[in-house]
C-alpha cells in the first residue's frame, strides 16, 4: 500500500525539516560534530530538496546555501562592477538615537564581543551577535517605523525566466530584513505574520545576509547573496533591491536591479576595525558610525536606484 502527503502535510514536513536543518547547521563545527553528523545533515538536505521539488511540481529546487557562482552565471545575473564610496558623505556621529543605542554604545558592545567572538572563522551565530547591535541602532533611529525580522522564509521562486533550459526553483531563508512600513497596521501584520508577500511593494526592505559556513572570505558568499536578492525581488515585486553581506566585522553593500536583464554591483569591503598604536586592531568609532549611517540610509532607500546623495555611486561605463 502506498501513501502520499497532502499539500498541508507536505508544507508542515518541509517547515519542520527546514527548522531541523537550521538547528543542525548551527551545531556544525562544534567539538562533538563528526562524520556521521555531516552525513546525516547531507541526507536531510537531499530529502528537503526532494520534498521541495514535489511541492514545486517536480522542478529541481535548490536551497540558497547550495548555490555558487556557476548557478549565478547560468541564471544570467551579471556583475557590473564595484561601487565607488562617495567621500562627501559625513558619518552620523551627531545623531544620538536612544539613550542606549548610541554609536558609542554600539562600539562598547563590539569591544565586549571581541573577547569571545573570533575575528576570523566565526560561526553564523557569532556573526549575528556582532551584526545585531548595528541593526538595533538602525531600528532605534527609525522612530518606530522599522520592523526587524529574523529568519524570514522566502517562498520557492521559479527562475525559468532567466534560464533557457533546465528550469529550477530557489528557496531558503533570509537572516535579517529591516523594513520601513508605510502604515502601523502593515508593521503589525508583518510582525505577527512575517511573510514577504505581506509587504507592500513600496515599503523599503533591506536584506542582511551572513555566511553559512566558516569560510569568512566574504567574496565567496556573494553569489548566494545575489541569488537571495533575486528571490526577494521577485517575491516582493521590486525592480531594485539592496542588501548587505556581513560577518559582523566586515560589510559588503550590494545593489541588484532589473534593466536590460538583471545585474548587480557591490561595494568594497568596509571594516569596523582600524589598526591602533599596537598591532592589535581596535574597533573604530568612525568606521562603526559610517556603517550605521549607510545602513540607515539604505533601509530608507532600499527599493530605489542610487542617486546623487547616496553613499555610493556606480562606476563609469
Amino acid at each position: 500500500m502506498s501513501t502520499s502527503l497532502s499539500n498541508l502535510e507536505l508544507e508542515q514536513t518541509i517547515s519542520l525539516l527546514e527548522a531541523l536543518l537550521q538547528e543542525k547547521r548551527a551545531e556544525r563545527g562544534r567539538e562533538k560534530w563528526n562524520e556521521t553528523d555531516e552525513n546525516l545533515l547531507n541526507d536531510a538536505q537531499k530529502l528537503l530538496r526532494g520534498l521541495q521539488q514535489a511541492k514545486a511540481g517536480e522542478l529541481p529546487s535548490y536551497l540558497f546555501s547550495n548555490l555558487d557562482s556557476e548557478h549565478l552565471e547560468a541564471m544570467g545575473i551579471n556583475f557590473k562592477g564595484v561601487l565607488y564610496i562617495e567621500k562627501n558623505r559625513s558619518e552620523d556621529l551627531a545623531t544620538p538615537g536612544s539613550e542606549f543605542w548610541t554609536v558609542e554604545n554600539v562600539v562598547r558592545q563590539l569591544n565586549l564581543l571581541r573577547a569571545t567572538v573570533p575575528l576570523i572563522n566565526a560561526s553564523e551565530a557569532e556573526a549575528r551577535s556582532i551584526i545585531s547591535p548595528f541593526l538595533f541602532r538602525i531600528v532605534e533611529l527609525s522612530e518606530g517605523r522599522a520592523v526587524l525580522s529574523l529568519e524570514q522564509a522566502v517562498p520557492s521562486v521559479d527562475v525559468s525566466e532567466l534560464r533557457k533550459s533546465n528550469s529550477l526553483r530557489l528557496s531558503g531563508y533570509i537572516d535579517y530584513i529591516v523594513t520601513l512600513t508605510s502604515h502601523r497596521s502593515v508593521a503589525e501584520m508583518f510582525i505577527t505574520q512575517p511573510n514577504l508577500v505581506n509587504l507592500l511593494k513600496d515599503d523599503p526592505s533591506l536584506f542582511i545576509f551572513t555566511p553559512k559556513s566558516k569560510d569568512q572570505f566574504l567574496q565567496s558568499h556573494i553569489p548566494q547573496a545575489v541569488e537571495k536578492m533575486y528571490a526577494c525581488a521577485r517575491t516582493s515585486m521590486k525592480k531594485v533591491t539592496r542588501a548587505v553581506l556581513s560577518n559582523g566585522w566586515t560589510w559588503i553593500f550590494i545593489v541588484l536591479k532589473f534593466g536590460d536583464g538583471w545585474a548587480y554591483w557591490q561595494s568594497p569591503e568596509m571594516v569596523s576595525e582600524t589598526v591602533g598604536a599596537t598591532p592589535i586592531k581596535e574597533i573604530s568609532l568612525r568606521a562603526v558610525s559610517q556603517i550605521c549611517s549607510i545602513l540607515k540610509y539604505w533601509v530608507a532607500h532600499s527599493n530605489q536606484d542610487l542617486e546623487s546623495d547616496d553613499y555610493f555611486s556606480y562606476p563609469a561605463d
